[in-house]
Order: C-alpha cells, then structure tokens, then sequence
C-alpha cells in the first residue's frame, strides 16, 4: 500500500483479507470523473497482494492428473450442504484457462488460498467449513483421484448404506443380544496429517501423490490437522483413516461394519459391549480422535430400530390421521326416498400433503418435537413443494429459528416455486431479518436473492437490497463475493464498490468478483476492466461470463 498515492486515510484500511467500511458512493460530478477512476485503479493496483509461492509438485506428476476431468466436476456441482458459489459457476464450460493456471502454477509453485467460515451444527454450536480457492480444491482432487483405486472401497455408496441400515437386525443367525452404536466428534477437524500420511502410504506405496496431497493439506491449514469439510476427496481420505479403527476392532474378532464415520459393532453381551466402546476409545484417542457422547450408546437388538424406520411409522402415523380426519360423510336419498350415505375418501396425495402440514405444525409449536425425527421436516417440505397451497411465512422462518440447518430445505422449497415471485421475495425478506445468520446461511440466502429480481418501491423489496449491500462488509471474502455478484444482477454494484472488494480479496473469490464487474456490463476496454482482465486469464474468462449473462438476461426481458 502506498500512502504517498492513496492518501493518510487510505494508508489505515484493513490488513489484507478483510473489508473496508463500504458506503454507498455519491455519484462524482462530470469534471472528477476521471479522476476518480484513476484513483479507484491506483488503490486496486497497490492492494493486489503478491503469493507466498511455497508449494511445488513434480511436473512430472502434474502432467498426470486429469486436470480437466476434475476441473469439470468442480465448476458444475456445488459442495456438499452449499449451494453453487459464483467463483465456480463462472467458469463453468471455461475450464481450459482455470487447468493451465493449475499446472503451471503447482509446477513452479503456489500458496494454497484457503477460507474458514462457519455452518450451524446440529445441536449447538458452530462446524468450521474450510473453503479451498478453485484452483487448489482441482489439485486436492485430482491428487485424491489418483490415489483412489489403491484405498479401501469407500463407504458412502447406496449399497453400504443399506446393508449399514440392515446390520444386526433382529432375527439374524447368531448370539448377538446388543448392538454398539459409535460415532466419531468432528472427526474431519482432527485428522492428524501424520498419521494419515502413514497409512495413505501403507494403503497404495504412491510416494508422489502422497506427499503432494498431505503438503497441500498442511498448506491449506496452516497446521498438521484438518481435512477440508463438504468435499468428496476427504470423505475418501477419512475412510482410509477410520479403516484404522475399523480394523483394530476386527482384529479383536468383533463383527463391525462402518458406514462414514458411523460404526455399528456386534455384542453377545453386556460386559463385551462396554468393552467395545472402551477399546474404541483407547484407538480413535491413538490416532487424535475422540468419540462422540451424544451418539455412542448401546441398544438390545430387539429394540433396536433405525432411522429409517422410525421415520417410515411416523409417516404412516400422520398419514392415516390425515386420511380419517378429510374423509367426508353425505347422506343423501336414493329413487325411493331411503337415506344413503356416501364415504368420499381424498386422494393419497392430498392426504399425504395434508399429513406433512401437521408434520410441520406440530414441529414448529413445539408439541412432540423430541418425538418426530429431523429428517421428517426435510422430507415434510420436499414433499409440499408442489402442493397447491403454500407453506406460510410464518411457518417457515420458524423452521429456520428452530433449526438452522434446515434453511437449505427452506430455499429449495421456495426455488421449486418459481411462478410465486412475489411472495418468494417476500420470505425471503423476512428470512434475511432474522439476527441469527451463519455465513453458511447468508451464503444461502445470497445465492437465491440474485435469482431474484428487485422492485425497491415494495418496502420489502427495499429491506432485501440493503441486506444485500450491508453483506459487502462482511468479514468472509465469500460472503462478499456473493454479495457483489446479486448487485450486479440488480444494476447497483459501483466501480467503487467493486474495486476495494477485488483489492481485499484473494484468488478464492476474484474469479467471481470478475464475474460481477463484466455482468455491470462495463466495457472490457475500462481502466478497471483492464485492471481485473489483466491480472489473469480466468479473471478474463469470468469477466467475458458475467457480460454474457447480462446480455442473456436482456434479450430474455425483452
């Protein structure tokens, strides 16, 4: 940063990675135009922040990676419980440019560009999210995908899922009289690199790839411990590392099986099912990991049910007191002049519409919600996203209140409506008032907002721009980027605005900033056009995107 150019107030603004205090601009008059414009371009050309460039793999091994397969993946499916951020989308069907910079930034060296932010937890408490720039998260999977076929099969399939839920069932051949439910407590926060190291080596014998993967996890964390949450390719190396407890219970000759991080283990007693659990305890404490309090137990098999089928006689409960309470009575007089009764019954669908109503009803005025499983209130409003009467405002910010989490249920519900316009801008207003916002939500409610379009005369309409605008301050980059990107679609993101969020950011979401200067529609021969377009290829690639879909959304309004 250069005071002399920028001015002693400029000199004090945030260190890089957080925002300046962002206001609305007032409109310069004719005579300081340019001058304006060459002051936002000299700030954002003294804060580009240049690399630490630390991590270096073998170009032999990057020429192996199936960079653009991979690349594919990344810039058209959203990470898991996310939705689809515009850093990614931006480049999507433009991946050539973004698997160049990742060979041959890895070939002669790059800082990993990692953001943490934060995502409700069931129960209490915050899960960290670490977000990998586009550009590292490609390398971390396609070094991952390298690796794969040498690791044990993994254990998030359909199949396992299954035979998970099956596992221990009365009726089963045996002695089995208990089954030991284990669960590991935020077990992608813990992984030690080390160990993991170890056993990706003993796994497949593939040094390069190891040792590339295990650096770059180091550099995305800043320390020995940590997988990157939400991402596949760390479900795959969390398999490996729980494969360590898994076989230290089989050694032991228990009957096991695993599903992700959930353990179910066999017991012809009770003295061996509290012996189980201790000798889990004593490996995952072996390898940096702790179990679960709220989620270790021991159940008598003939007992014992499962989720699933928990859920199902709970359906089935509201279903039939559905079905019996719209069923309707007509008494009426045939050719004779005797009375008839007539039974008209509701069609499943209407009943079944109606059973999850009262499934949402009962949950939200607190009556018997320790009795009717989470999962019944998501599948509730997948269910009613088709139903002719709308699920009230009312309703669905107290399901949010209630739960967090199930915010990503609420949006998608509201997506699945799109002929409903104005009442979704108006849930989704009151949804944005709401004190309690994880950036994980804003992220949701931002996504969806830029799928919105604004009439500022609706108070409501007003109320969700300047939530939108006060987001630009946000403390997380990513936030911001999505903050910028719905202003653009609205026609209200400023040169001004764009600039000191271009400057403050890191590769992690410049891709979608550039995306958001090109959808202004400003010209590519702009001073600050050239500044972003300049600074790189996929920069370009994202800016040539964000003015496509201005001209998409222009011939469509026309």
């Amino acid at each position: 940063m250069c005071p002399h150019v920028l001015g002693a107030a400029d000199a004090r603004r945030p260190a890089h990675g957080q925002p300046g205090r962002l206001q609305r601009s007032r409109s310069p008059s004719k005579a300081t135009t340019d001058t304006l414009r060459g002051l936002v371009v000299e700030r954002l050309i003294a804060s580009i922040p240049m690399e630490a460039y630390r991590m270096r793999i073998d170009p032999v091994v990057v020429k192996k990676l199936k960079l653009t397969e991979v690349a594919q993946r990344v810039t058209s499916k959203p990470l898991d419980r996310l939705p689809m951020l515009i850093s990614e989308r931006s480049l999507e069907g433009r991946e050539g440019k973004l698997v160049e910079d990742v060979a041959a930034s890895y070939s002669s060296g790059a800082s990993v560009m990692a953001a943490t932010f934060s995502m409700p937890r069931k129960g209490f408490g915050p899960r960290p999210i670490t977000l990998l720039a586009a550009r590292d998260r490609i390398a971390y999977d396609a070094l991952v995908d390298q690796l794969r076929p040498a690791l044990p099969p993994e254990s998030r399939t359909p199949e396992n899922w299954a035979a998970f839920r099956a596992f221990g069932r009365p009726g089963a051949p045996g002695t089995t009289k208990y089954i030991v439910t284990l669960d590991i407590a935020s077990m992608y926060e813990y992984v030690d690199h080390a160990i993991l190291r170890r056993e990706l080596l003993v796994q497949t014998m593939d040094v390069p790839h190891v040792e590339a993967t295990v650096e770059l996890l180091g550099e995305a964390f800043g320390s020995a411990r940590g997988l990157p949450q939400m991402v596949s390719s760390s479900d795959v190396l969390a398999d490996a590392y729980l494969s360590i407890l898994e076989r230290a219970l089989l050694r032991h000759g228990y009957e096991v099986l695993r599903y992700a991080d959930d353990f179910k283990v066999l017991a012809s007693d009770w003295a061996t099912a509290n012996q189980i659990i201790e000798r889990a305890a004593e490996v995952a404490r072996g390898i940096g990991l702790i179990l679960s309090a709220e989620k270790t137990a021991i159940h008598k098999v003939t007992k014992f049910e499962d989720d699933d089928a928990v859920l199902q006689k709970m359906v089935d409960k509201y279903f039939t007191a559905a079905q019996s309470d719209l069923t309707t009575f007509d008494e009426l007089m045939d050719w004779y002049g005797e009375p008839v009764t007539t039974e008209e019954v509701p069609d499943d669908q209407t009943a079944m519409n109606e059973a999850f109503r009262r499934v949402l009803k009962d949950w939200t005025k607190n009556r018997s919600r320790s009795e009717l499983p989470s999962q019944l209130v998501a599948k509730a409003l997948r269910s009613l996203r088709n139903a002719p009467d709308r699920v009230s405002d009312k309703t669905l910010t107290q399901l949010v209140f209630i739960d967090p989490l199930k915010l990503s249920s609420v949006i998608l519900y509201l997506r699945a409506r799109p002929s409903e316009q104005e009442k979704n801008r108006r849930s989704i207003s009151r949804l944005v008032a709401m004190e309690r916002q994880s950036p994980w939500a804003k992220l949701w409610l931002l996504t969806y907002s830029s799928e919105l379009t604004i009439d500022e005369s609706v108070k409501h309409a007003r109320q969700l721009s300047r939530w939108v605008e006060r987001q630009l301050e946000d403390e997380h980059e990513v936030v911001r980027a999505e903050a910028a990107w719905t202003l653009a679609k609205w026609g209200e993101l400023t040169e001004r605005r764009l600039a000191r969020l271009f400057g403050a950011a890191t590769s992690i979401t410049r891709t979608g900033l550039a995306a958001a200067w090109g959808r202004t529609g400003a010209a590519l021969d702009h001073d600050l056009s050239k500044v972003i377009a300049g600074s790189s290829p996929v920069y370009r690639q994202a800016f040539a995107w964000g003015g496509e879909q201005r001209a998409v959304a222009a011939e469509q309004a026309s």
